[in-house]
């Protein structure tokens, strides 16, 4: 109240004035308002229903002429309560003009469909889930569609096929949900175009006889990886795929410290084994009647520092990890060495190094 005391006194230019005495024109409410309220100039009227709903004095259409006034309090209930009524007539007008527009039920049922488009594809995770399904059927179509696989054709026109239909229902959503926002992008209007692309391609097969899959399986391949690519970075802007990347950024510089702590301890015990059994597992025939041979690990010895790293990740990983230990053994001739080895190892690797790489990860 003490606000619109003082706004009430700047307009008028003179506070001295008592409440019950200060009186607020029509010419100076209209003027304010025009200020305050600016989103209703192409509604004037507006200003005048209020100012008559808030006096006790104007009663009809008579007294607005000569600038009638307001008093002080009449200005206060005027103010508080013009957000609401200025909302409710707006709307009033709106629903009285709509009703002298025909609308046919064909238009019903578009403007239904847009509505309905605009909320699937705006406000749901339609659109994510619909680029995911199509990335995954366009690297299925582009495998299946190598020489490499054994895939008959049938199942390459039907994965075609749903790429095709899938980017089309994909695109013509887009467009009918966000309207002209549209083709303010370039890379929308890139992707309209490879769609135009893509089904004149697929009309050039059909309708063309001169021309076959074979011809044209190029020219669908690269239209399938750029919208693999497509799909890629439109899935990479989803809420949960970006705080994700966030994440990762922020863990990245952490996690790399990590690893060199881990390869640092991967790189001494390569050394020391590399030191300790070089050669002993290279081209022994002892060990063609082991396990070690029947697992197929003949590559994995101590005869260069690759094999070596291989060998020790083979036992980081867990599984046959004394079959490691009895083929150094018997290489070796004796089990001291390669017994205190291997433990060193698995206590300070396996055990250690890598279950504070991995609390780390779930940590962060």
């Amino acid at each position: 109240r003490k606000g619109l005391r003082r706004l009430s006194s700047v307009i008028e230019g003179n506070s001295s004035q008592s409440s019950s005495s200060m009186c607020i024109p029509l010419s100076s409410w209209r003027k304010m308002m025009s200020i305050v309220r600016p989103d209703l100039k192409n509604n004037p009227w507006i200003y005048d229903l209020i100012f008559a709903a808030s006096s006790n004095t104007i009663k009809t259409a008579e007294q607005f002429g000569g600038d009638p006034a307001l008093n002080y309090d009449e200005f206060c209930e005027c103010c508080h309560s013009v957000n609401l009524k200025v909302k409710k007539t707006v709307e009033e007008s709106h629903g009285r003009t709509k009703s002298f527009i025909p609308v046919s039920a064909v238009s019903k049922s578009l403007m239904r469909l847009r509505a309905f488009l605009k909320w699937l594809v705006l406000d749901t995770n339609f659109e994510y889930i619909l680029q995911f399904v199509l990335s995954v059927v366009s690297v299925s179509a582009i495998i299946c569609n190598s020489d490499k696989t054994k895939v008959s054709d049938d199942i390459i026109r039907v994965l075609e096929g749903s790429v095709a239909m899938l980017f089309t229902v994909a695109v013509m959503a887009s467009i009918a949900a966000r309207g002209r926002k549209f083709w303010v992008k370039m890379s929308n209007q890139v992707t309209f175009a490879v769609m135009i692309s893509m089904l004149s391609l697929y009309a050039t097969i059909e309708f063309w006889d001169e021309v076959t899959y074979d011809q044209l399986d190029s020219a669908l391949s690269m239209l399938y990886l750029v919208v693999v690519l497509r799909s890629i970075l439109f899935i990479r802007f989803h809420p949960e795929v970006t705080s994700t990347i966030y994440s990762i950024r922020l863990i990245l510089p952490m996690l790399l410290r990590v690893f060199v702590v881990f390869l640092s301890v991967m790189y001494a015990f390569v050394m020391v084994g590399g030191s300790l059994f070089e050669n002993s597992l290279l081209g022994n025939s002892d060990l063609k009647k082991t396990a070690y041979h029947d697992f197929h690990y003949d590559d994995l010895n101590f005869s260069s520092f690759w094999s070596t790293f291989l060998l020790l990740y083979q036992c980081l990983l867990g599984p046959n990890f004394p079959v490691f230990i009895e083929a150094v053994a018997d290489a070796h001739g004796s089990w001291t060495a390669p017994l205190i080895y291997f433990c060193v190892y698995y206590v300070v690797v396996v055990v250690f190094v890598q279950n504070v790489v991995v609390a780390f990860i779930l940590e962060a």
